[in-house]
C-alpha cells in the first residue's frame, strides 16, 4: 500500500482562509501523468508526461457531494467521469487541476497529487498501463483526507 497525497501551498493557503474542500475541488479536473513523480504539487510537471484527462460530461469540471464524512469527500454520484488516453504510458501520478493550471512550479495554483497504483494507493486504476484511444471511465471519486497529530 502506498499513499501520498500532497496538497499545493495555493491550496493550503485557501483552506486556512474562507473556503472549504469541496468550494475549492468542484470544476477541477483530475489528471494523470507518467514519469517521475514530483515531490510536492508545488513543483512543475512535464505535461508531456500527460496519459489522459478525467472530466464529466462534454469535459465539465469534477462536482462533489455536499455531504462528507469522516474526511471523504464523495464524487457526485449523478455525474458521469471518464477520459481518453492521448499518451499511451504506466500511469504513476495524479493532480487534480484546473483548465488553466500552468504546470509551471507554483505556490499559488490549487492542486492536490496523489500516487496512481492498485488497491491502497491514493488512486486505484485496475490497469496503470494506458493504451491510446482507451477510454477509462472512473464510477467511484473519492477525496479523502487523513487526520493527523502534532505532538
Amino acid at each position: 500500500m502506498s499513499r501520498r497525497l500532497i496538497l499545493s501551498t495555493g491550496l493550503v493557503n485557501r483552506l486556512a482562509g474562507t473556503d472549504n474542500l469541496r468550494t475549492i475541488m468542484t470544476g477541477k479536473k483530475l489528471y494523470i501523468y507518467t514519469g517521475t513523480i514530483p515531490t510536492d504539487a508545488d513543483n512543475l510537471v512535464d505535461n508531456n508526461n500527460l496519459l489522459m484527462v478525467v472530466t464529466g460530461p462534454s469535459n465539465a469540471g469534477l462536482e462533489w457531494e455536499a455531504a462528507v464524512s469522516n474526511g471523504v469527500l464523495q464524487g457526485s454520484t449523478t455525474q458521469t467521469r471518464s477520459g481518453s488516453v492521448t499518451a499511451g504510458g504506466v500511469a504513476t501520478f495524479f493532480r487534480f487541476e484546473d483548465d488553466g493550471d500552468t504546470k509551471a512550479a507554483s505556490t499559488t495554483e490549487e492542486r492536490v497529487q496523489g500516487l496512481v497504483g492498485d488497491a491502497g494507493f491514493d488512486l486505484w486504476l485496475q490497469d496503470t498501463t494506458l493504451v491510446v484511444g482507451q477510454s477509462r471511465s472512473l464510477p467511484t471519486l473519492q477525496l479523502a483526507l487523513n487526520r493527523f497529530y502534532i505532538a
